[in-house]
């Protein structure tokens, strides 16, 4: 009987080890400046998180529903709500990015939410069927598409029982507010339109069947001047484009063709140049936006071009893209095309992420060694840093100053 009892003691405290050591949830707050990471366990699988300025706040989506705002220093919770799923809708919340950090927008079961941890006040909140969630990065007004009849709805904090109501030919698949927030790009299935973001009133709108798929994008030049309207759908990568139109009356001013499916498209800061990325063949391209001259043409014909940006000062690009059954991540010297650096992964998930001011990027890939990256793009050999993980690598956000940046580990999800 002894015996007996000793050995159900052991198989306890021997689960009780198991179980101590088989949380994978966890966060990791890592400092640009130092090589260590400050970890925090949590309770509830992690399906998002964000900093604060400094990072001195972790701001944590969790299951169940569950948001969560925490010390990053001691683990303290400083706030938590709770959402409660729709019926038969799922449980886990995700996050749309705000410059304000004192608010998040939730989305979960097909709604949305602003709340407002410090007072622990939800500000709106309304249905979104698509996940199309677009703030105006101030949290007063936030835009979501509708589904039937095709519409967007403009929901506005200081007038929340009244939202605008802006119906379109057809279902809404993207929107970018201008830079001044006056006016907003909206892309449906087929179509464009910039709307007043006050009045909802029609500016001007296009009609193109490129227009719609998942590849469509609107992107406003940093004077709000010009629209960049990266035009490929899946179904006809022959006939991709990224046409510049006057964002006033919708006049055209360059076309920038590809007939390999263009996948990413940049203005520069100036917003005198705009940096595509071809999935086959024309590799990355910059364009001269006012002669429509082709400035530089990086990368080759070998490589499948996903995504390309460049660093805060401008001289390197950075990009993702595929080659001989790879993943390649690569840096290039934005004046003469050269390689300056390249890593190889087996095809997955990616993730990639510029810090505020385009200073720092991390770098992640779901492979299974638990590793993901960080590096300074001007000089990407010297500075790469290695973030090593306990488990799966989920996410990872930036604080605003660029200073930290948080991880978060946790079961792999399909």
């Amino acid at each position: 009987m002894m015996k007996r009892m000793l050995v159900l003691v052991v198989f306890a405290l021997l689960s009780i080890t198991v179980q101590a050591q088989a949380n994978v949830n966890v966060f990791y707050l890592w400092d640009t400046a130092s090589e260590n990471a400050v970890t925090l366990e949590s309770d509830l699988p992690i399906w998002g998180a964000r900093l604060n300025v400094d990072g001195s706040v972790i701001m944590a989506a969790l299951q169940d529903g569950v948001l969560r705002v925490i010390d990053s220093a001691t683990g303290e919770i400083i706030s938590e709500r709770r959402l409660e799923a729709e019926r038969g809708g799922y449980n886990f919340p995700s996050f749309v990015d705000m410059r304000d950090p004192g608010f998040l927008i939730v989305i979960m079961s097909a709604r949305f939410y602003v709340w407002s941890w410090a007072d622990d006040r939800i500000l709106l909140s309304g249905d979104t069927f698509n996940g199309l969630v677009v703030p105006d990065y101030g949290a007063s007004r936030v835009l979501v598409a509708r589904r039937d009849p095709p519409a967007v709805v403009i929901y506005d904090a200081f007038n929340p029982d009244q939202p605008l109501v802006v119906d379109l030919p057809a279902r809404a698949q993207a929107a970018a507010w201008s830079g001044d927030y006056t006016r907003i790009a909206v892309i449906y299935d087929g179509g464009m339109r910039v709307i007043d973001s006050v009045s909802g009133e029609k500016l001007f709108e296009l009609e193109d069947s490129r227009f719609g798929d998942a590849y469509s994008e609107a992107l406003w030049s940093p004077d709000d001047q010009l629209l960049a309207l990266q035009m490929t759908h899946s179904l006809d990568y022959e006939h991709s484009v990224v046409r510049v139109v006057d964002s006033v009356n919708g006049e055209t001013i360059q076309e920038f063709a590809s007939t390999n499916g263009i996948f990413s498209t940049e203005w520069s800061a100036d917003g005198e140049y705009l940096l595509t990325a071809a999935y086959e063949g024309e590799g990355m391209r910059v364009f001269d936006v006012e002669s429509g001259e082709l400035v530089s043409q990086c990368g080759d014909s070998a490589h499948e071009y996903l995504w390309a940006s460049l660093n805060g000062g401008e001289s390197r690009i950075v990009s993702v893209g595929v080659a001989g059954g790879a993943d390649v991540y690569a840096v290039w010297d934005a004046q003469t095309c050269e390689n300056l650096f390249e890593m190889r992964f087996g095809i997955g998930a990616d993730t990639l992420l510029w810090n505020d001011n385009r200073s720092m990027m991390y770098m992640s890939h779901f492979d299974g060694d638990y590793a993901s990256y960080l590096f300074d793009p001007a000089n990407p050999n010297e500075t790469l840093r290695t973030l090593d993980h306990a488990a799966d690598v989920l996410g990872a956000a930036w604080s605003l100053d660029g200073t930290h940046l948080v991880t978060w580990t946790g079961m792999p999800r399909g």
